[in-house]
């Protein structure tokens, strides 16, 4: 991705990370937290209120509006 296009650009790109809260998937999502925002990206973190559970609809809708990508992190 060329950082100083639009389309990649940091100021555009609004990025989402969701804990699907399983230990120990928390140190994974803080250290991808910790190099988007080196990269000048401020992430948005979101939570699941357990793990085995599908996110509720609500919160699929408002990462659907807040976000352009999502990462989530899985763990075992």
């Amino acid at each position: 991705c060329d950082w100083s296009s639009d389309v990649c650009s940091s100021d555009l790109l609004r990025v989402g990370i969701m804990d699907i809260a399983k230990a120990p998937g928390e140190i994974f999502l803080d250290r991808v937290d910790e190099r988007l925002r080196e990269m000048g990206i401020t992430p948005t973190r979101y939570a699941k209120p357990h793990f085995s559970w599908e996110a509720p609809t609500a919160l699929r809708q408002q990462i659907a509006a807040e976000c352009d990508v999502l990462i989530e992190g899985l763990s075992d």
